[in-house]
C-alpha cells in the first residue's frame, strides 16, 4: 500500500517532477515499486484462492472466474516485468503498453464488478435488503467508470509518440472543447465517481448501523462522517473557480502541488476510512471465521481500489509512474467481489434469519398463546424457533455459501424480545 500510494503521488505530478524521476534514483525507485508489485498481486491472489478452497465456496467464485484473474494477473505482471526490461536495456519502453495494461486491468474489473453488480440486484430482487441495493447499485457504477475510463485513456494514450524516453515531454491533456465527445467522456467519469463514492458511502453506513453495538455509536459517527469531509477536499479545484481572489486560493496558486496532493490522497484516505468499517465490523463476528475473513478481504479491496483506480497513466511519464496502481485496478476489484459479496450477503441473511424467528415466534404462540406467560410455555417456544431457524440458516447457508453473522446468544436475544412484544400484546387484549 505504501508503495502504491508513493507511486500514486508521483504519478499525478509527473510533469512537475519529470526532471527529477529520470535520474537514477528516480529510475531505481520505479523499478523498486514494480518488484513490490509483481510479487504483492501474486501472494495476495494466492491468499484469496487459498480462502476460497478453504470454504469451498463454488457459487460465486466459480473454477473459472479464479483462473481469468490468474491469466490476467500473470499477463499485467509480465507486462510490468518488459516495461521495466526496456528501461533498462534501452532507456525507453513501448506507450502502447500503457494502454494495453490498461484495457486488461480495467478490463477485467469491469467483468467483476459487473458481475458483482449482477449478483447484489439479484439478491436484492428477493430480499429487499438496502444495503445489498446500494452496494450493488455503487458497483454498476464502478463498472460504469471503469469502461469510461478505457475509452478516456485509449483516446489520449495512442495519440502520444510510439517511443517513451527521457527525452519525451510529459503532458496530462486537459481543457476539452465543450460538447465534444471527449468532454463528454470526461463528465461520465467525474459523475460516475461521484455516484459509486456516494453509493459505496451509504451502504457502509447501513452495513456499520447495522452492528453500531458493537462498533460503538462514538466511533460509529467518526467512520461515517470522516469520508465525506475528506471527499469533499477532493473538490477544492471548484473554490478557486468560485473565489479567485480570495487569499487561500493565492496561497494555493502559489504551490500548485500542495492542492494536487490534496486531491489526489482525499478520496485514498476515504477508502482506507470504508476499510477501517468493515474492519472495526470483522472483529466484531471473531466468531464467525470466515464472515469475518472476507469481510477483511472487502476492507482490503476498497483501500486498494480507491488508490489504484484514481491513479493514472496518461502523462506517459519516463518511467510510467502510475503503471502499478493501474495495473492493480483489476485485482483490487476482485479483492471487493470476493469480499463484499458474501460480506452483503451475510447482513441479508441476517435479516432473513430475524424475519424466520419472528415468523417461528408468531406460528408457536398461536398454539400456546393463552399460557405464553409461562416460563415453561416460553422454553418450549424458544426450543422450537431456535430448531427452525437453524433449519433456515443451513438452507441460506446451502444457496449462497455464506455463514450469517448472528451467533446463538444474539438469535436468543431476538427471540426474547419478540415473545416480549407477544406478551405485550396479549396482555393489551
Amino acid at each position: 500500500m505504501i508503495a502504491l500510494l508513493v507511486e500514486y503521488g508521483i504519478s499525478n505530478v509527473a510533469d512537475i517532477v519529470s526532471k527529477q524521476i529520470v535520474t537514477p534514483l528516480g529510475i531505481a525507485l520505479f523499478i523498486v515499486i514494480a518488484a513490490i508489485y509483481v510479487t504483492g498481486q501474486y501472494v495476495i491472489l494466492e491468499m484469496i484462492k487459498a480462502k476460497n478452497r478453504e470454504t469451498q465456496l463454488k457459487p460465486p467464485l466459480s473454477v473459472a472466474v479464479n483462473k481469468a484473474v490468474t491469466v490476467v494477473q500473470f499477463a499485467l505482471a509480465a507486462i510490468m516485468v518488459f516495461v521495466v526490461l526496456e528501461i533498462v536495456v534501452t532507456s525507453s519502453y513501448v506507450t502502447n503498453l500503457l494502454s494495453l495494461a490498461t484495457g486488461i486491468s480495467y478490463g477485467l474489473a469491469i467483468f467483476l464488478m459487473g458481475m458483482l453488480a449482477y449478483r447484489l440486484l439479484s439478491w436484492f430482487r428477493l430480499n429487499r435488503s438496502l444495503v445489498v441495493l446500494l452496494y450493488g447499485m455503487g458497483a454498476a457504477a464502478i463498472t460504469l467508470n471503469c469502461v469510461d475510463t478505457i475509452v478516456y485513456y485509449d483516446a489520449i494514450l495512442l495519440g502520444k509518440p510510439t517511443m517513451t524516453s527521457a527525452q519525451s515531454q510529459v503532458i496530462f491533456q486537459t481543457g476539452f472543447t465543450p460538447g465534444s465527445a471527449m468532454s463528454v467522456v470526461n463528465l461520465i467519469q467525474t459523475y460516475s465517481l461521484n455516484a459509486y463514492f456516494l453509493l459505496i458511502w451509504g451502504g457502509t453506513i447501513l452495513l456499520l448501523r447495522h452492528h453500531i453495538q458493537r462498533v460503538g455509536r462514538v466511533k460509529f459517527w467518526v467512520l461515517i462522517c470522516f469520508p465525506v469531509v475528506f471527499f469533499l477536499s477532493y473538490e477544492i479545484s471548484y473554490y478557486q473557480s468560485f473565489y479567485p481572489s480570495s487569499p487561500v486560493t493565492t496561497a494555493i496558486s502559489s504551490n500548485l502541488m500542495v492542492p494536487i496532493w490534496l486531491d489526489t490522497y482525499a478520496i485514498s484516505i476515504a477508502g482506507v476510512l470504508f476499510g477501517i468499517g468493515f474492519r472495526s465490523i470483522s472483529r466484531s463476528v471473531s466468531h464467525h471465521v470466515h464472515v469475518r475473513d472476507y469481510m477483511v478481504i472487502t476492507a482490503y479491496g476498497f483501500i486498494l481500489f480507491l488508490t489504484a483506480a484514481n491513479a493514472t497513466v496518461l502523462q506517459a511519464a519516463y518511467p510510467p509512474y502510475g503503471l502499478a496502481n493501474v495495473s492493480f485496478v483489476g485485482l483490487a476489484s476482485f479483492l471487493i467481489f470476493t469480499g463484499l459479496y458474501n460480506s452483503a450477503v451475510s447482513v441479508a441473511q441476517d435479516v432473513k434469519l430475524r424475519k424466520s424467528i419472528k415468523t417461528s415466534a408468531l406460528q408457536q404462540s398461536s398454539k400456546l398463546l393463552d399460557s405464553i406467560g409461562t416460563a415453561q410455555v416460553t422454553k418450549e417456544i424458544e426450543r422450537k424457533v431456535i430448531s427452525m431457524t437453524e433449519q433456515t440458516a443451513s438452507s441460506l447457508i446451502d444457496q449462497s455459501g455464506v455463514e450469517p453473522s448472528l451467533t446463538d446468544g444474539e438469535i436468543r436475544s431476538y427471540l426474547n424480545e419478540v415473545l416480549e412484544e407477544l406478551v405485550k400484546v396479549k396482555r393489551n387484549e
